[in-house]
């Protein structure tokens, strides 16, 4: 069985930006997306604030391009009804941080990839940033 893992907006941002000194572990991650060693989400509501946030240092016409590359390798998790309502009544302090949580939920993702593990207290779902997700899988494909 695959795993599944649902990457937050900010590693994505990483990849995108080539933000060091964490780029290098956001695209070996994306290479094991590609390589279809797990299969990964985000949210819909990701790649509107990815968008935004490149819109803010890139030209528009780039940034589409860049988020559509990053998006052909991610499967998406529309933010429906039932995401927002239990946000909306979650104990988490941050909305966001709660539509990203239960949309990872809705996936069946066995991890969270963030860099903000703060943001996820109360994830029931493992919380790991890229580097660590890039061991956990390299060690499972060994």
């Amino acid at each position: 069985m695959r795993t599944n893992i649902f990457i937050d907006a900010n590693i994505i941002i990483d990849l995108l930006t080539n933000r060091e000194p964490f780029a290098s572990e956001a695209a070996l991650l994306f290479e094991f997306v590609k390589a279809k060693k797990v299969t990964a989400f985000t949210s819909a509501n990701c790649i509107t604030n990815i968008h935004y946030v490149l819109s803010s240092v890139s030209k528009q016409r780039n940034v589409r391009e860049k988020v559509a590359d990053a998006r052909k390798l991610l499967d998406l998790v529309a933010t429906d009804a039932d995401i927002v309502d239990k946000a909306l009544t979650s104990d988490f302090a941050d909305f966001e941080d709660a539509i990203q949580y239960y949309s990872a939920i809705s996936c069946d993702a066995d991890y969270i990839v963030t860099r903000n593990p703060s943001d996820y207290r109360k994830s029931t779902i493992r919380i790991v940033n890229a580097e660590e997700m890039n061991r956990i899988i390299e060690g499972s494909s060994g």
